[in-house]
């Protein structure tokens, strides 16, 4: 088995051993997280398609399996199932452990709006760097929904669950980016970034990653909101 293959493995056997505990009963909340990776997969994968095609970024073939779907690596595709379902996982888990957050709504948005101003001026500044333009677009984008209340995820929490997903995107996005190997899984154009990166890692990705976890989580709890509603609908 390949490199990428085994991360994927290792991403998602946590949270799917987890699943079953009855204090978080993740399992019970996977018709949620289909749908709140299957949304945000049809934005990402053709995006992901798109810069592969530009060699934006591109994939080193000894690292993967070799099937190819819709102009993917298998593993590529996979990643925006088992990422999402190992990530949303981390924020149940948070959800469970801090009941109050840790900041004030009022505060968190703040920082939200702080944040979206200093990423959409970095995109704006680079419309031709396209990895760092649409990256930072697409974050700030998240950040400003989060600031402004057009969104279903409590802002503390998500800031909480954002820094608690690095841990394991560091580990994972470190060995794609070749921090444990000679050779990475994943390489990148430097003409279409900053050229800039934490260990291995192009600082892009982390706000790329930002954007994939808004997106999953904003479907996530906009599913069960919904689901909800209509229920108490229902038996009034």
């Amino acid at each position: 088995m390949k490199l990428y293959a085994w991360l994927l493995i290792l991403s998602a056997i946590g949270p799917l051993a987890a699943s079953f505990d009855a204090r978080i009963a993740y399992v019970k909340k996977w018709p949620r997280v289909f749908a709140a990776t299957l949304l945000p997969a049809l934005l990402f994968i053709p995006w992901d398609i798109r810069f592969t095609r530009l060699q934006y970024w591109g994939f080193e073939a000894r690292h993967l399996s070799g099937i190819q779907f819709i102009g993917l690596p298998l593993e590529e595709v996979l990643f925006f199932v088992i990422i999402p379902f190992a990530t949303i996982f981390i924020y149940e888990v948070i959800k469970w452990l801090i009941p109050t957050p840790p900041i004030s709504h009022t505060r968190a948005r703040y920082l939200c709006a702080l944040i979206a101003i200093v990423l959409l001026v970095i995109a704006l500044l680079h419309p031709s760097k396209h990895y760092t333009h649409f990256a930072f677009l697409f974050a700030s984008l998240a950040l400003i929904c989060q600031a402004i209340g057009i969104s279903y995820i409590q802002t503390p929490l998500f800031f909480v669950a954002y820094l608690c997903h690095l841990i394991p995107f560091l580990i994972v996005n470190g060995a794609l980016t070749g921090a444990f190997s000679q050779q990475a899984v994943v390489w990148y154009n430097p003409t279409q970034n900053l050229n800039l990166r934490i260990a291995t890692i192009p600082i892009e990705d982390f706000f790329y990653s930002l954007a994939l976890l808004w997106l999953n989580l904003l479907v996530y709890e906009a599913v069960f909101c919904i689901f909800h509603r209509k229920r108490s609908l229902t038996h009034s």
